[in-house]
């Protein structure tokens, strides 16, 4: 639905539209609170995230691609519904501040 709508439709528009940007937002959050929901058998086992060997994994895949797709405004986007919902760790912050930059070797 969002490729199809997405060649029909300028993006300005598309962001401009309320109703679809409140459908995307609230979609986004789902699709990023599935991926670290707990399952009942994770539970016992203290692993946490949903299993990725399912339909739903594809399905999410395929939503956020679609999504991205729509370019940078998407990101903000996901930042404003997601973003009061997840606790960050300020303390990695501070250690990858405090890190030396890291030397890419090939090979």
């Amino acid at each position: 639905a969002i490729t199809s709508y997405k060649n029909s439709t300028p993006i300005s528009d598309i962001f401009g539209n309320a109703i679809f940007t409140e459908l995307l937002g609230e979609t986004c959050l789902a699709a990023v609170q599935m991926l670290f929901i707990r399952s009942i058998e994770k539970e016992v086992s203290m692993s946490t995230g949903m299993s990725v060997d399912g339909a739903q994994t594809l399905a999410t895949i395929d939503f956020l691609e679609a999504a991205l797709s729509l370019g940078p405004e998407m990101l903000s986007l996901i930042y404003q519904y997601t973003g009061p919902h997840v606790t960050l760790d300020h303390s990695a912050k501070t250690a990858l501040e405090s890190a030396p930059t890291p030397t890419v070797h090939a090979g």
